[in-house]
C-alpha cells in the first residue's frame, strides 16, 4: 500500500495494491463477483490490480482537500494546471445531444481535459472532476470554479439505486440556490 500524506495531510489516501489493503474501506457487497449472483464483500473478492491504472482509496473529505489544493494552485504550476483544464468538447453523434435524463454534470458542453471530465456550460459554470466506480462502489468529485472554487465529493457503497453524480449535482444546486435542490 502506497500512502500520499505529504504535503497535503492526506492520512487516509492510498493506492490499494492488494486485497488486504481494502480491509479499511467501508464494507460493500456485490452480486457481480459470484457466479450464482449471491452477494460478496467486495473487499475480500475484488483485487485492486484488476484495474490496470490502479485504485486510489480515500475519504470524501480528503478528496475534497486534494481538489482544493490542486485547483487553487498549490500542487501544479499554473502552466501545468492550465494544460490540465484545457477542455475539449465531446462531439455528439449526428442528431443527438444531452437529454433531460442525463446528469446535470453532463448537460451543458461535456468535455475532457488531461485526466478530467469537465463542463464549461454547466448550470454552475465551469466544473471539472471525475467519477470512479467498480463493483458496489461509486464516487464523484468535482470542483466548481465559478462557485468560489468549491469542491464536492460524493461516495457510496451501494450496488443499485445510487448515483454519485446526482448527489454532487444536488449539493451544487444547494450552494447556488440556498437550499433549492432537485431530487437525487
Amino acid at each position: 500500500m502506497t500512502h500520499y500524506p505529504q504535503p497535503f495531510g492526506l492520512r487516509r489516501t492510498f493506492v490499494a495494491e492488494s486485497i488486504e489493503d481494502l480491509a479499511s474501506l467501508a464494507p460493500g457487497t456485490s452480486s457481480m463477483l459470484s457466479r450464482d449472483g449471491s452477494p460478496r464483500d467486495v473487499r475480500n473478492h475484488y483485487h485492486p490490480g484488476w484495474v490496470s491504472h490502479g485504485v486510489v482509496a480515500s475519504t470524501s473529505s480528503e478528496i475534497v482537500r486534494f481538489l482544493d489544493v490542486l485547483f487553487h494552485g498549490q500542487f501544479l504550476s499554473r502552466h501545468s494546471l492550465d494544460q490540465m483544464t484545457e477542455l475539449v468538447a465531446v462531439p455528439f453523434a449526428s442528431g443527438s445531444s444531452p437529454s433531460a435524463k442525463d446528469s446535470p454534470l453532463r448537460s451543458g458542453r461535456p468535455s475532457y481535459g488531461l485526466g478530467l471530465m469537465g463542463d464549461p456550460a454547466s448550470p454552475w459554470g465551469l466544473v471539472v472532476g471525475h467519477n470512479g466506480g467498480g463493483p458496489c462502489y461509486r464516487a464523484s468529485a468535482f470542483h466548481a470554479f465559478d462557485l468560489v472554487g468549491v469542491s464536492v465529493c460524493a461516495m457510496g457503497a451501494i450496488e443499485e439505486g445510487f448515483n454519485s453524480e446526482d448527489v454532487v449535482s444536488v449539493v451544487l444546486d444547494y450552494l447556488v440556490g440556498g437550499g433549492n435542490t432537485r431530487a437525487a
